[in-house]
């Protein structure tokens, strides 16, 4: 619930709101790769691509294969 919550502030734009909701998340659930993943989005939307690219490499630790969290991973190295 706390997952759909972020999603419903991507999409309202409140990303401070949106990180929140997915730490919360991740608390809950450390190596859930959809909330990993989202809240990896939500740090590329408030220009922290380095911390993104953190969120991301969780990501492929559990999941090699994701090919969103590659596919946004590098385009945070794109920015820095």
């Amino acid at each position: 619930a706390i997952n759909r919550m972020g999603n419903a502030f991507i999409d309202l734009g409140k990303f401070d709101e949106a990180l929140d909701c997915f730490n919360k998340a991740i608390s809950l659930e450390k190596y859930n790769i959809d909330f990993l993943l989202n809240k990896g989005v939500v740090l590329m939307e408030l220009g922290k691509f380095e911390e993104a690219v953190d969120s991301f490499n969780q990501v492929l630790l559990r999941s090699p294969d994701n090919e969103d969290a590659f596919f946004l991973k590098e385009e945070c190295l794109e920015n820095f």
